[in-house]
């Protein structure tokens, strides 16, 4: 089983290669990866104006619902 319980999505301000959810679960899944964690920061509020600005609460809300058992593949 291959795990990666540690990147980031656009959601992060600072993510080196900002992904949205989906291209993320894909390119993890070619990668084969059987689990992943997303752990988008919490800092999102930043002081360079709204173009800076995540919204916690769709990045949450975004990730609960594309959730599923480890090894459901979806592509």
């Amino acid at each position: 089983m291959r795990v990666d319980l540690h990147m980031h999505t656009g959601y992060s301000a600072d993510a080196q290669y900002p992904q949205s959810i989906d291209d993320k679960i894909h390119a993890c899944e070619q990668a084969g990866l059987d689990i992943i964690g997303i752990t988008d920061h919490l800092d999102f509020l930043r002081s360079g104006g709204t173009r800076d600005n995540r919204d916690p609460e769709a990045c949450a809300r975004e990730v609960w619902e594309k959730r599923r058992p480890a090894g459901k593949r979806r592509y």
